[in-house]
C-alpha cells in the first residue's frame, strides 16, 4: 500500500511541477532533460550495484522474437532491453515534452484528467471487446 500511495504521489507531482516550473518562465527542455539525466543516473548506479549476469547461453534475439524459440541468452537479453528500452525512453521523453506544453495551455487538472483516460479506455475496451475481466 504504500508503493501504491508513493506511485500515485509521484504521478500527481509531475504536473505540479511542471505547472511551477511554466509559472516561472524556467526552459521545459532543460526541466524534462534534468528529470530523465537523473533517472538515468539512478538506474546506472542501481546496475552497477546489481551488476547482472552478462554471457553466453540461451537462443539469439532471432529465435526468440522471430521464430518464437527457445529463451533469450545473456547477451541478447541485455541487448533486446538496451534497444527496447532507448526506443521507449525516447517516446516516454517526447510525452513529457507534450505533456508539459499541454500543462501550460490547458492547465494542470485537465492534462492530469485526458493522461488518466489514456489508461481508463484501454482497461475499459478490454472489459468489452476482449472479455478480459479481473480475478
Amino acid at each position: 500500500m504504500l508503493y501504491l500511495l508513493l506511485a500515485i504521489l509521484s504521478s500527481s507531482s509531475i504536473a505540479m511541477i511542471f505547472k511551477v516550473t511554466e509559472g516561472r518562465s524556467y526552459n521545459r527542455l532543460a526541466v524534462t532533460t534534468f528529470n530523465y539525466l537523473s533517472a538515468f543516473f539512478i538506474a546506472l548506479i542501481m546496475i552497477a550495484v546489481e551488476r547482472p549476469a552478462i554471457g553466453p547461453g540461451g537462443g539469439s534475439l532471432a529465435e526468440v522474437i522471430v521464430k518464437g524459440e527457445r529463451l533469450f541468452s545473456l547477451t541478447s537479453s541485455v541487448v533486446w532491453g538496451l534497444s527496447l528500452g532507448l526506443v521507449s525512453g525516447l517516446f516516454f521523453f517526447l510525452s513529457f515534452i507534450f505533456y508539459q506544453k499541454s500543462v501550460r495551455e490547458s492547465g494542470a487538472s485537465l492534462s492530469g484528467a485526458f493522461g488518466k483516460l489514456g489508461i481508463l479506455i484501454p482497461m475499459i475496451l478490454s472489459l468489452l471487446v476482449w472479455k478480459e475481466y479481473p480475478e
